[in-house]
């Protein structure tokens, strides 16, 4: 199910538009519940069509946060998973090849410039 149709109707939301202004004027933090920040970042991603990194605190919350986002923006908006690791940078193992290619693919995207910018979960 896809849900981007209804982000047009929080844009004449007075408070919306209030606390885009205070991020555009680097106006202090934001701070949003846990159950708008899917609507609210993906109405950010697509009024500012800028590219995003959202950081969370664990994989988990990033992989939920990840699937409600797709849910919230348009399709072509690509909005990526960026894995972490699964060994310490002190560990003497290699890290999983899969791991590794996810996050090349997500900088990857980042270096081409003509398309549309991607939302960037971590």
């Amino acid at each position: 199910m896809n849900l981007s149709g209804l982000l047009p109707l929080i844009n004449d939301r007075p408070n919306y538009q209030d606390i885009i202004q205070n991020l555009l004027e680097n106006r202090g933090k934001v701070s949003i519940i846990d159950t708008a920040k899917p609507l609210f970042l993906a109405g950010l991603s697509h009024n500012l069509n800028l590219s995003m990194l959202v950081i969370t605190p664990n994989i988990q919350r990033a992989k939920v946060l990840c699937d409600e986002l797709v849910t919230w923006c348009n399709p072509k908006h690509p909005v990526l998973l960026f894995p972490e690791f699964n060994v310490l940078p002190y560990e003497r193992l290699t890290p999983d090849s899969l791991t590794v290619q996810q996050r090349l693919r997500v900088m990857a995207t980042l270096c081409q410039p003509k398309q549309v910018p991607p939302l960037i979960v971590a």
